[in-house]
């Protein structure tokens, strides 16, 4: 996956939540030179819509336990 619009990612997102009845997204992007730039350049707006560190996110499924937040992973 590599997004290019967000307004358009943050849409079906929250189509998603909203019509699979979840609480929390954890989106998960490849680690490519492309996503890494997307993140970079955007990291204000996806830090407020994935408050949720990738890493604690990680540690609390480890733990098999529900992430408390939405979290961005970049795997």
């Amino acid at each position: 996956m590599r997004p290019n619009d967000l307004q358009a990612l943050e849409r079906r997102l929250a189509l998603k939540q909203r019509d699979g009845g979840v609480e929390h997204v954890i989106l998960v992007l490849p680690d490519t030179l492309d996503n890494r730039r997307l993140v970079r350049a955007h990291e204000a707006a996806l830090r407020a819509r994935f408050p949720l560190p990738g890493a604690a996110a990680m540690a609390l499924l480890a733990a098999g336990q529900e992430p408390t937040g939405d979290a961005l992973l970049v795997l």
